[in-house]
């Protein structure tokens, strides 16, 4: 079926537009955009987890000249097996395809946040998938991931939600070490009171 609307609405006022900019933005430097954002991204430390070998090569290409590290999973098994064998902290961002053999996406991020480590939970994972439905959305919300992003990949959108989710992942994880710091400096003194 074919519809047509037609609409009448009024034009905008260059004022309201001028205002709209001004708050629009006020945000991006509330949230961090461009350069400040694509910062995180340089010397960024990434999981993908992707079956597809062109799509890989692209995601490599684009994302090892905007400066980050990336180590490639094949499988969502192996994905869950290089997380799980790395150190505490190591990876800034995982990139799940959906769709791969032996475990899809949403298996290995959910066996992924299950695992007792800190930054099982604090680390960011993006679902990439051809699938955009917002079932498929809300199922990988539902496992664990940070967001969905649909393929074909709009890299700019990609690289600005990594810095984001980068920079927000090492602000938690730097809370996390400096508690774990506090923790062993009041035991060591309370050891060392117990002694004297």
């Amino acid at each position: 079926s074919d519809f047509i609307v037609f609409l009448s609405l009024p034009v905008a006022k260059e004022e309201e537009k001028t205002g709209e900019n001004r708050q629009q933005k006020k945000a991006e430097i509330r949230t961090g955009t461009g350069e400040e954002l694509l910062r995180y991204v340089r010397g960024a430390h990434v999981l993908l987890a992707e079956d597809n070998d062109i799509n890989a090569r692209i995601i490599l290409a684009i994302l090892e000249k905007a400066g980050a590290k990336i180590d490639r999973a094949v499988t969502g098994r192996q994905a869950v097996e290089m997380f799980a064998c790395s150190e505490e902290g190591e990876y800034d961002v995982i990139l799940m395809d959906i769709q791969m053999p032996e475990m899809d996406g949403w298996e290995a991020t959910r066996r992924i946040r299950s695992m007792e480590r800190e930054d099982a939970a604090l680390l960011p994972v993006y679902a990439l998938s051809a699938n955009s439905y917002v079932e498929d959305r809300r199922r990988s919300l539902e496992a664990g991931m940070n967001g969905h992003i649909a393929k074909p990949i709009d890299f700019e959108e990609l690289k600005q939600k990594m810095g984001a989710a980068i920079r927000d992942r090492r602000t938690a994880w730097n809370a996390v070490q400096k508690q774990r710091k506090e923790d062993r400096q009041r035991n060591a003194r309370s050891r060392s009171m117990e002694n004297a």
